[in-house]
């Protein structure tokens, strides 16, 4: 936790980065914005919700659900700088060196939210308590952050319906009932 708060220090003033990459297999853009919430909106949820709708993963209805949610990403996750974050973050992801110390392998790195990570390593099981009390003992983590959730992890849900089918999809179908009920 404490290493992931120090890679979560390295601010930037844009969200994305210098380069696309990968999110697993997918293809990640990364074309540099200032505004985080249409970052997040146009080259994380909307993007792959689009590619979804048009292998026929998803159908227009749900697009839609997306499409309003995206546009009222402020409503729910507050202003926070953009950070270097690892973007793939789960258990997979995270190797034991010789001496014991963690390390990160397969990154899909990009300048983003710090929440947005941790909410990846809540995605499959989670991390050990520790790891979680040793990032809030060395960052200024948000007591509510968890309520966000499930909000980030569409982004990976929808990637993960992207790469592997149709099993994902009642897990992106709650996340948009859920918020799009909530939409003011």
């Amino acid at each position: 936790g404490a290493g992931l708060s120090r890679l979560h220090r390295q601010p930037a003033k844009h969200f994305g980065f210098s380069s696309d990459n990968y999110c697993g297999a997918t293809p990640q853009a990364n074309t540099l914005d200032s505004n985080g919430y249409q970052f997040f909106a146009q080259k994380r949820i909307l993007a792959l919700a689009s590619s979804c709708l048009e292998q026929g993963l998803l159908q227009a209805e749900l697009m839609t659900k997306l499409d309003r949610i995206a546009e009222s990403l402020p409503q729910w996750i507050p202003e926070m700088p953009a950070v270097l974050i690892h973007g793939d973050l789960w258990s997979g992801n995270i190797h034991c060196c010789e001496d014991g110390a963690p390390a990160l392998v397969d990154p899909a790195a990009y300048w983003g939210w710090a929440e947005a990570d941790l909410a990846m390593t809540r995605l499959f099981g989670g991390f050990p308590a520790e790891f979680y009390d040793s990032y809030r003992a060395n960052s200024a983590l948000a007591e509510d952050w968890e309520q966000r959730i499930p909000l980030y992890n569409l982004y990976h849900l929808l990637n993960h319906l992207l790469l592997f089918g149709g099993s994902y999809l009642d897990s992106v179908a709650d996340i948009a009932d859920c918020y799009s009920r909530q939409i003011r």
